[in-house]
């Protein structure tokens, strides 16, 4: 097990970038309450960025960065519905935890996403035994 999380934050406006200081200006906090270094490895962003660490990667894809093995929890603060729920299917299809920012989906939404979890845990279920 390694002894970091790994973050991908998904969006870059007010939002995204208020997510990445708090967890910046919160690290030695975070370390103490989860025994663990908290590292942002990869952004997703429309275009590169200078004000952004050089260490963390940023990328476009959505997708690929849903599905990277270098992130454990992929935070989503993209906004909208559509590309959003698309996204946090991949990341749960590739055992990422996944953190959204508070906005409700329909029940109909919700109700798509069940099979796939199901799935999903079943999988992360069977390669623990």
């Amino acid at each position: 097990m390694s002894n970091s999380i790994k973050l991908a934050i998904l969006g870059l406006g007010t939002v995204g970038t208020g997510v990445i200081n708090l967890i910046n200006d919160n690290l030695n906090e975070l370390k103490r309450r989860s025994g663990r270094d908290i590292i942002i490895t990869e952004v997703g962003t429309r275009r590169q960025r200078d004000d952004i660490d050089a260490n963390i990667m940023q990328n476009s894809d959505l997708m690929a960065i849903a599905a990277s093995d270098n992130v454990d929890i992929v935070i989503e603060v993209i906004g909208g519905t559509t590309l959003a729920k698309d996204v946090i299917m991949q990341a749960i299809k590739n055992g990422k935890h996944v953190l959204r920012q508070t906005r409700l989906y329909s029940l109909n939404t919700v109700m798509r996403f069940l099979p796939s979890l199901k799935k999903t845990m079943y999988m992360l279920l069977m390669k623990q035994r």
